[in-house]
């Protein structure tokens, strides 16, 4: 497959540069591991083909403009849609050599709008913004319409029990 072409929808291609196993250490905390992984210089993306995930047992379940991942019914990762993909929240990309079984080379990711979100204390996602553009924050794509479960929940509970106590 090396020097082999990858042929684009738009009938472009591209030179495969090499075949790997990657290990994605997703924000959950579980690792996704990804044997035979086409290393494309040209395309700017990491892309996952959920048929092949599919076809290697996991599942995938939509809802709306979300979905999750999981394997043997455990929990994997979430995701969400945004520019036309479906895209999940990556910490660590591990690109492994079969032949030895060591580890070639080694990239943190933290360019989630969400993953930031939570490690400055669920921030306004304004402030948020404000920090990308003062460039302390990486450039990132914010999904517009989206709401953090842990907020809404804690909102949704201050409300429950103010109802409760003006009903007493």
């Amino acid at each position: 497959m090396d020097g082999d072409n990858l042929y684009m929808e738009n009938s472009s291609t591209s030179k495969v540069l090499g075949v790997r196993k990657v290990m994605l250490n997703m924000t959950s905390g579980k690792p996704l591991t990804l044997n035979n992984i086409l290393h494309v210089a040209d395309i700017r993306k990491n892309l996952v083909s959920d048929l092949l995930l599919s076809k290697n047992s996991y599942k995938m379940v939509f809802e709306n403009d979300k979905f999750i991942l999981s394997k043997s019914d455990m929990f994997i990762e979430k995701g969400y849609h945004c520019d036309s993909l479906f895209k999940m929240n990556v910490m660590t990309i591990v690109i492994i050599d079969e032949n030895n079984n060591k580890i070639v080379s080694s990239s943190y990711l933290f360019e989630s709008c969400d993953v930031w979100h939570g490690m400055l204390g669920h921030m306004n996602y304004n402030y948020i913004q404000r920090l990308i553009n003062h460039e302390l924050l990486p450039n990132m794509i914010f999904w517009k319409n989206h709401k953090c479960e842990i907020y809404v929940e804690s909102k949704f509970t201050k409300l429950y029990f103010q109802i409760i106590k003006k009903k007493w």
